[in-house]
């Protein structure tokens, strides 16, 4: 799949944000945190770009994930391994500025280290991994810069 930009060698620039709806559980013997929600991924497609006025004033379209280019983004720190982002049948929402927005939804169990030494009044951190390859993957990797939660 080509990549969302006239100039091939140009940058694509991604922000990513994350939706925490459900803290299904925590196992501390286990070390495992399972959760679920979705993301909103937003970035500029130069190659969608189109004037609604010449298009009936169509303002937004929505396809299918496997029709355009996606950043292919994998949760890495997964208990069951990398868990790839989205499904072939997902929209994604375009509008005629370029506007990309991808929204798909995670239900993960990742490795989060707990110490409850100081329970009741003890605070846990976990973090979530990102990754834009799948190991083994060798061409050229992009840097993921900015994390929201």
């Amino acid at each position: 799949m080509i990549r969302p930009k006239i100039n091939q060698s140009e940058r694509t620039d991604i922000e990513i944000k994350m939706y925490l709806l459900t803290l299904l559980g925590l196992d501390t013997r286990k070390q495992v945190l399972r959760t679920s929600g979705f993301y909103v991924i937003s970035w500029t497609d130069d190659l969608l770009k189109w004037n609604p006025d010449d298009y009936g004033g169509i303002l937004e379209i929505t396809v299918q994930q496997k029709e355009i280019w996606f950043p292919d983004l994998y949760a890495a720190n997964c208990i069951h391994g990398y868990q790839k982002f989205g499904a072939d049948d997902l929209r994604l929402y375009v509008n005629y500025s370029g506007a990309v927005d991808w929204e798909p939804t995670f239900s993960l169990s990742t490795s989060c280290a707990v110490d409850v030494s100081l329970f009741p009044v003890d605070s846990q951190h976990n973090n979530r991994a990102l990754d834009d390859n799948k190991p083994g993957n060798y061409h050229k990797r992009s840097e993921i810069r900015q994390f929201s939660l």
